[in-house]
């Protein structure tokens, strides 16, 4: 039992490397190819495999720093359905484009990277899934190479997605320092013993967590990048952004402050009042 929670993961991982691959072989009369119906078929496999362990799971399962539970299998249920819609709708946008393979398998990856994130009890594997949902959607926001609008918003998307990379990075760096460890458990049990020495570098790291969390969210004042990115990306993937990277960036700052920094004594109003 504790292997099949783990079928969603794999079956996005094994159809995203499948998908570009298919995309070279088609059908005699269809110009879409294999590409989106490996793509449909790694997502129904994932998703039918969730709601079951969601309907059967008696308990959470853990692997290290990597837990299957409900809430686990809620954000990734709804990750999921977001992706077919995605790819559906995205059948007759990229019928005549020669790089439906690439496409559907980034697509693929980036969702992958969503439910790892909904998934993480741990700082190192959460920033994994943060990557591996960011990379992809990159290079989908650029897919229209010969768009200057397109590569414009791939840019600052980029530039501005790095940006929130970094500062989790550092945040997670400064907790390891603190508490001595990445698992949200033990820096719970930590943080709640923790001294007056350390506070300014616990709510130092709160502030950059905050800010991370918040650019990839789009909230107030982080947004600056989402007209552009929205314009210029593929309109089934300004919907994918807008639905789906939102939704596991909260999903992971919802881990992460409910479980891990909770228990550090903190006034949050002024926490988020100075950003």
């Amino acid at each position: 039992m504790a292997l099949l929670s783990l079928t969603p993961f794999l079956s996005l991982a094994v159809f995203g490397l499948l998908a570009t691959p298919a995309g070279f072989l088609h059908f005699r009369k269809s110009k879409l190819g294999l590409a989106p119906f490996v793509c449909i078929l790694g997502l129904a496999i994932a998703l039918v495999s969730t709601v079951w362990l969601g309907f059967t799971s008696p308990s959470s399962v853990s692997f290290g720093g990597f837990q299957v539970d409900l809430f686990t299998l809620f954000f990734s249920g709804v990750l999921l359905i977001v992706a077919i819609f995605v790819t559906i709708a995205s059948l007759q946008y990229m019928r005549e484009d020669p790089n439906k393979g690439p496409f559907f398998g980034l697509l693929l990856l980036s969702t992958l990277g969503m439910i790892v994130l909904a998934a993480s009890k741990d700082l190192i594997l959460l920033y994994v899934g943060w990557e591996l949902m960011s990379i992809p959607t990159y290079a989908l926001t650029a897919f229209r190479k010969k768009d200057p609008n397109s590569n414009e918003a791939a840019m600052k998307f980029f530039v501005l997605s790095a940006l929130s990379s970094a500062l989790i990075v550092y945040a997670i760096s400064l907790v390891f320092g603190v508490t001595g460890s990445t698992g949200l458990t033990a820096i719970a049990s930590s943080l709640s013993t923790a001294g007056p020495d350390v506070r300014p570098f616990g709510v130092l790291a709160i502030v950059l967590f905050i800010v991370g969390f918040g650019v990839k969210m789009a909230v107030v004042p982080f947004h600056m990048w989402i007209p552009d990115a929205f314009e210029g990306a593929p309109v089934t993937i300004g919907g994918f952004l807008a639905a789906g990277a939102k939704m596991a960036a909260f999903a992971a700052a919802f881990r992460v402050f409910t479980v891990g920094i909770w228990a550090f004594n903190v006034d949050f109003y002024s926490t988020f009042a100075i950003i």
